[in-house]
């Protein structure tokens, strides 16, 4: 990801003359290519937050008839 924004800056950075329309070309896709990969990042971590949520509400509701019997048996 690193890399792609680098390029892009490269592209950049080069003379107006050299910024012609093949290089527009590469900077798009470079750009769509991080933008991409930041994505899938963000996403990754919002489904292993989502799997920790759902994997402690599972124990809870599990725990939940154990305790129901224990407050009766009280």
């Amino acid at each position: 990801m690193m890399y792609n924004i680098y390029s892009v800056l490269d592209i950049r950075s080069r003379s107006v003359d050299a910024v012609n329309s093949p290089n527009h070309v590469i900077i798009a896709n470079r750009l769509l290519e991080a933008y991409l990969m930041g994505f899938s990042l963000i996403l990754l971590v919002v489904i292993d937050s989502v799997h920790r949520y759902i994997k402690e509400l599972v124990m809870v509701t599990e725990s939940i008839p154990a305790a129901k019997k224990e407050k009766r048996g009280l």
